[in-house]
């Protein structure tokens, strides 16, 4: 059985010292953290067994937005990128807004959240505000029934942003008032006919 190394670097150049775990046999791993880059390594005891590892900066999620609200009918996966971590979202129908707990510490100084909403659950944002502070810091463009909404120079220590726009999921109350009033005629035509003896045919 091989014994191998695992050490950043090329076997041209050499290792560049961002990681080398020594010596590594059958069925023995490692944990390494990595930044966005590519990172080359390679075996310092067999140099023709080489390796990259890229990361790329993608995007996050924060699942099953407003399934805690009204009917649940409008849940939503927000994606989301950001330097910390997009936690929990709370949604105020009477004021259209939506809120969200910033939460971590950051992995690097893009201090820009961008969110990517559903037009139809949030739309035409007309304010955003960091810790209960209106920011002119942000832009919104449409693209495929997605808001993207980018907020600028967000604080590292900010602990909510808010936004808000001129619909919210569910539009619940709307829906919920029209049936209310439906029902609310339905049974007055109802009480009215059996009042003057009008039995309705079914």
């Amino acid at each position: 059985m091989d014994i191998h190394t695992v050490t950043s670097g090329t076997p041209l150049n050499g290792p560049d010292g961002i990681f080398d775990i020594g010596e590594i046999g059958p069925g023995e791993f490692f944990v390494q953290k990595f930044t966005v880059g590519e990172f080359p390594y390679y075996c310092t005891l067999h140099p023709w067994r080489t390796g990259l590892v890229s990361v790329v900066s993608g995007h996050n999620y924060l699942p099953n937005v407003g399934s805690d609200f009204g009917d649940g009918a409008n849940v939503f996966d927000l994606e989301y990128k950001f330097n910390r971590l997009v936690d929990r979202a709370s949604i105020d129908e009477s004021t259209k807004s939506i809120s969200f707990e910033l939460k971590g510490n950051t992995i690097n100084d893009d201090n820009t959240l961008t969110l990517f909403l559903p037009s139809a659950s949030i739309s035409r944002i007309s304010s955003v505000s960091i810790d209960e502070v209106i920011t002119e810091e942000f832009t919104q463009e449409f693209e495929d029934e997605i808001t993207v909404l980018v907020i600028n120079e967000v604080p590292s220590d900010a602990k909510s942003i808010t936004i808000t726009g001129t619909t919210i999921i569910p539009e619940f109350g709307t829906i919920a008032a029209m049936i209310l009033a439906v029902a609310t005629v339905s049974i007055i035509a109802i009480s009215a006919r059996s009042r003057l003896g009008i039995i309705p045919r079914i």
